[in-house]
């Protein structure tokens, strides 16, 4: 993954913008084509490694409560399917 933090610089307009890594090379251009503001998805984009570093952070501490409670397994394997999803690790343990 690109050094985060993650930062976007955008457009007076709001139609176009760039999110950028920490060394400030471009990790995705976004382009909006409807009516709606890209601020938010852009803001949710930039905290990307932030919330995948939480993600797994919290995924070690439900780790050492696993079989105490079933909401706690539940939120062990959503968070565990979060992960892959992120680290292209689909159908593997992160």
């Amino acid at each position: 993954m690109s050094p985060a933090p993650w930062t976007y610089d955008i457009n007076p307009d709001r139609s176009r913008a760039l999110i950028m890594d920490a060394e400030g090379f471009t990790v995705a251009y976004c382009l909006r084509t409807g009516p709606t503001d890209i601020t938010t998805d852009l803001e949710l984009m930039a905290a990307a490694p932030d919330m995948l570093d939480a993600l797994q952070r919290a995924r070690e501490v439900l780790l050492w409560n696993l079989g105490d409670d079933a909401r706690i397994d539940a939120a062990f394997d959503a968070v565990t399917a979060a992960i892959n999803k992120a680290t292209y690790t689909q159908g593997t343990t992160a």
